[in-house]
């Protein structure tokens, strides 16, 4: 036999022994008298009284806290919509002010052409008029000279029927 074996056997030995102790321990723990099963059982009954204090206390505590919880996710949306009402205002002013500026663009942008139209026009007035006025010169010397009005046509590139009335304007 070992150190080992002889350690083994002493250590059941021990733990055979805690096993017979634990018996008698638990027998003199159960047999208690009236008076501390009465005491047990009315500390028993006072843990459970304020066991259910502390739920109910936690129940009331639930509800407030749910109602409170309510409160702020009513104001919440309350603020989303407010906040999306804000921002359909902002964008129908922003659409309005891009009308406008269209408008004043277009209407910059139609003043502009007008005023070329008008410089434009007044440019060819003027040309067509020194036009017309050379070319009535011209009939009005070409007669002096003695061409005919058929004739003066035929040079000129104009119809006959203008020669007559430059000729007849100017007589």
């Amino acid at each position: 036999m070992t150190i080992y074996d002889g350690l083994t056997i002493g250590f059941i030995a021990i733990g055979i022994l805690f096993i017979v102790l634990s018996f008698l321990y638990d027998g003199t723990k159960k047999t208690m008298n009236q008076d501390e099963v009465a005491l047990d059982d009315e500390s028993f009954r006072k843990q459970i009284s304020i066991i259910n204090e502390k739920i109910v206390e936690m129940n009331e505590y639930h509800d407030y806290v749910q109602k409170e919880m309510e409160k702020k996710h009513k104001e919440l949306l309350f603020l989303y919509q407010m906040i999306s009402e804000k921002e359909k205002k902002v964008r129908q002013i922003q659409t309005t002010r891009y009308e406008e500026e269209a408008t004043k663009n277009s209407l910059q942008v139609s003043t502009e052409v007008n005023e070329e139209l008008k410089t434009e026009l007044k440019t060819e007035l003027k040309t067509i008029n020194t036009a017309t006025i050379n070319t009535n010169m011209k009939i009005l010397e070409l007669k002096r000279q003695g061409y005919p009005a058929s004739e003066i046509a035929k040079v000129l590139n104009i119809g006959q029927g203008e020669v007559q009335l430059v000729i007849n304007l100017f007589e």
